[in-house]
């Protein structure tokens, strides 16, 4: 095995660990969104219309405050979410594709040989 095909086994390995983190991050994010969810249809669907004043009180308390989403956020600017994930993953593969291509070309100065 070359220098070159072990360093890219490494990068691989790494570059699948760090995938599958970001992956186990966005999916907890978008499961506590979902849950956050299901709280509030509980606490709606939870026979509160006959029970008394003091269990109505704190249902319409509990309904008032699960009425504004919940949102897991990275550094409270960008939402930790599957579809965060995906946005994530398609810059990299673009940002890739541009450094290859950059890298191909004479722009560095040093034109690869195939």
């Amino acid at each position: 095995m070359s220098e070159l095909d072990a360093r890219l086994v490494k990068m691989s390995v790494i570059w699948l660990f760090l995938v599958t983190q970001l992956f186990w991050l966005c999916w907890f994010g978008d499961y506590l969104t979902v849950e956050a969810e299901h709280i509030r249809l509980a606490a709606y669907e939870s026979g509160w219309e006959m029970s008394p004043k003091v269990f109505r009180n704190a249902v319409y308390m509990i309904v008032i405050r699960a009425n504004h989403p919940f949102l897991l956020t990275a550094g409270a600017f960008v939402p930790v979410s599957l579809s965060t994930m995906t946005n994530i993953l398609q810059q990299s593969v673009s940002y890739l594709m541009v450094m290859v291509s950059l890298s191909e070309t004479e722009v560095f100065g040093n034109k690869t040989e195939h």
